[in-house]
């Protein structure tokens, strides 16, 4: 398990995106201004939903809106369709709060409605990702990031791909976007973990 730190969010409405590891991915534009870092406080839990989140590696600072989820047919079968914010990222409702053990899911819109997570397939093991829920702020090392293939995939492979999202024994963070930019049939799937104090 690892520590988690304190800071502050604010939130965003949203478009759809298909289940598995659903969400659209968002950028932030290479000349986003990122805010300096932060005071960590003692460790934490949160209360509530993050509300923002900040990814210096790849220059993210949004707000974090809370979204749900809806279930469809499609092709004979129930889906279930998370809502993806607009110009935000969106924390899925019912997910881990930070500090908490569990999975804190969040996802965003690579290519549309602010880019919020255009870049995350750059990130790497090791880089910072920083969640606030209010002026609490929870730090995060990346520790894995995944590609996986979404869109015309077998029932059972986009099974498969939503483990990531389900709920975790371990205290965790996952980042979901959509890959490529131009006509996206893959998921990014970033995992981190609390990082370790100093």
């Amino acid at each position: 398990m690892g520590t988690s730190y304190w800071l502050r969010i604010t939130p965003v409405v949203c478009g759809l995106l298909v289940l598995s590891l659903v969400c659209p991915v968002a950028q932030q534009g290479a000349n986003a201004a990122v805010a300096p870092a932060e005071a960590i406080a003692p460790r934490s839990v949160a209360d509530s939903p993050p509300t923002r989140i900040r990814i210096p590696k790849i220059r993210v600072d949004a707000d974090v809106v809370e979204v749900g989820y809806e279930v469809r047919q499609e092709n004979g079968r129930a889906v279930t369709v998370w809502k993806v914010a607009d110009f935000a990222a969106g924390f899925h409702r019912g997910s881990a709060y930070p500090g908490h053990v569990g999975n804190t899911v969040i996802a965003g819109h690579n290519n549309i409605r602010g880019r919020v997570f255009r870049y995350l397939l750059n990130l790497q093991s090791g880089d910072d990702v920083y969640l606030y829920v209010g002026e609490q702020v929870f730090h995060y090392t990346v520790s894995q990031v995944l590609l996986v293939k979404e869109t015309g995939m077998t029932e059972e492979i986009q099974r498969e791909n939503a483990r990531w999202i389900e709920p975790t024994e371990d205290e965790r963070l996952t980042l979901v976007g959509c890959w490529p930019f131009i006509k996206p049939d893959h998921r990014v799937i970033v995992i981190a973990h609390p990082a370790a104090r100093p």
